[in-house]
């Protein structure tokens, strides 16, 4: 019973600066979130030892997860992208593109949302819990925004029935080192 949002919008335009030269700029803004605290529930074998630790049949609820609001890891919420494109009239082309990313989340762990991360295996809460610590724990990393450049190109003849056409693409041409997910 997970509920979800996908909320976005997407602008783009294009401006010719004259026959051959091409401007495009586009942004994308969303909002990726969990809408709802759903119930968690854990399985494992069926073992003696998965019984003492309050698996039944391979089952154990642990309640609520408190995940309403934390961020989905499905890519970043905003991007934004610029590119120019020279078209020669004998049929090639070339563009650059850079690209900027931001609010970019690592996915989390459920399990960290629920009571049975801060309480005993027999319910009661830990004793002498740091309960900064569990705040740290349970905070969802942002990771860092980042930008990249993209060349790409082509050619293309024409034949007698057609078009006959090649491309090319190079991405992350400054060789930037970033992360994505997590």
């Amino acid at each position: 019973n997970i509920a979800k949002e996908f909320k976005g919008v997407e602008l783009g335009a294009n401006y010719k600066l004259n026959a051959d030269l091409t401007f495009t700029l586009v942004m994308g803004l969303g909002m990726y979130r969990y809408k709802n605290n759903p119930n968690l529930i854990v399985y494992t074998e069926q073992t003696e030892l998965a019984h003492s630790l309050g698996f039944d049949n391979g089952k154990k609820y642990l309640g609520n997860a408190f995940i309403k609001d934390k961020k989905l890891a499905v890519g970043p919420q905003e991007a934004y992208a610029l590119k120019l494109e020279y078209k020669d009239p004998k049929y090639w082309r070339v563009a650059v593109g850079l690209n900027y990313f931001r609010k970019n989340y690592v996915d989390i762990s459920p399990i960290k949302y629920t009571s049975n991360f801060t309480n005993e295996i027999s319910g009661e809460p830990i004793v002498g819990l740091d309960k900064q610590l569990v705040l740290l724990f349970r905070k969802q990393e942002l990771l860092q925004s980042f930008e990249l450049m993209n060349l790409s190109g082509g050619k293309y003849w024409r034949l007698e029935k057609g078009y006959l056409s090649m491309y090319w693409n190079i991405q992350n041409v400054l060789g930037k080192l970033y992360k994505t997910g997590g």
